[in-house]
């Protein structure tokens, strides 16, 4: 260990490096604690939150154009589409139905938005009751809420890096995901189905949004930002792929993605927060800087000395404590 303390933002960029450290980084996920406790889980709450207590802030900022995909937003950059959205309200939720016409014709979604604190969580992705993928033609259609990623388009986590300085370390999350998009065009259910009724369209829907996740990550490289957060959650083992299919459908993507940020000399930090031991590997020799949350039963799977002994010091390992059960609900 080096005697020579260094900044927060050194420090967990070192750790992400394999590099000498004044002290191991104490770097939890706490977005969902900070909104339930703090009300707010901005950039600000998260550095004056380490004005109290301990620990090192690394925070991502999901950046780039609205994601009209996942929810409803502002369709000025898509001149070709137009919005007709009804909103309802239910006991503790607000449902959206859209339909958006494109050139290639009409896309419906529907979709519940849970009230903060309800059986829906603290802050609650949006729950699908319809999805705008129905069959082949909507793939069409889809390309319209999808415009090429702009330069312009991801200043906010290099700017949010320059205003807190050394006292956190800033990562950026393309608003464009993979996992994401591909599980709000057709749902887990449904992809799975598709990947034995059709095998040819689950590669077309899936490659779809992988091409313009390259764009977006090409774009998010030239930002001014050290790390590129790869969140995969949806496509993890705890959702209900299997192991094969995860590594022959979407284990050369994230490879992919992780060449193309390390070409720019950047850090990938990559995310899966469920079962993870039989892949840990597989991800481990794609060469990622850094692996989270490898959660403990009962949330996941992983041992983390086994997971050390497995894959050794190539890869920093972050997490391994429970988002709910500790993070969330444990007392002091």
């Amino acid at each position: 260990m080096s005697a020579k303390a260094l900044s927060v933002r050194e420090r967990l960029l070192r750790a992400m490096r394999g590099e000498e450290l004044d002290r191991i980084p104490n770097a939890p996920r706490i977005f969902s604690w900070l909104a339930e406790h703090l009300g707010r889980s901005g950039v600000m709450e998260y550095v004056r939150l380490a004005e109290e207590m301990p620990y090192d802030p690394l925070i991502t900022i999901t950046d780039g154009p609205p994601n009209l995909l996942s929810h409803d937003g502002d369709y000025s950059r898509l001149p070709e589409v137009s919005a007709a959205v009804a909103r309802e309200r239910g006991d503790d939720c607000e449902i959206v139905t859209r339909v958006l016409g494109t050139p290639a014709g009409e896309l419906r979604d529907r979709y519940v938005l849970g009230d903060p604190g309800s059986r829906y969580g603290t802050s609650a992705n949006p729950h699908r009751l319809e999805h705008f993928v129905k069959d082949r033609s909507d793939l069409t259609k889809l390309r319209y809420l999808f415009p090429d990623p702009q330069a312009g388009d991801y200043p906010g986590a290099a700017r949010y890096q320059e205003q807190v300085g050394d006292l956190a370390l800033l990562e950026m999350r393309p608003s464009s995901r993979v996992d994401q998009n591909f599980v709000d065009a057709l749902g887990i259910d449904n992809g799975m189905v598709l990947l034995y009724d059709d095998r040819e369209f689950f590669d077309d829907v899936l490659h779809f949004f992988h091409e313009h996740h390259l764009a977006a990550l090409h774009r998010a490289c030239h930002s001014d930002i050290q790390v590129i957060y790869g969140s995969w959650f949806n496509f993890s083992l705890s959702a209900g792929w299997s192991p094969a299919i995860y590594r022959e459908a979407f284990l050369p993507m994230i490879e992919e993605c992780i060449e193309l940020v390390h070409e720019h000399g950047m850090l990938y930090h990559f995310y899966d927060d469920g079962r993870c031991m039989e892949l840990l590997e597989d991800w481990a020799a794609l060469g990622p800087d850094c692996i989270s949350t490898l959660c403990p039963p009962p949330m996941g799977d992983v041992d983390i000395a086994e997971a050390k002994r497995m894959i050794g010091a190539g890869v920093c390992l972050k997490g391994n404590i429970d988002l709910y059960n500790v993070i969330m609900r444990g007392r002091p």
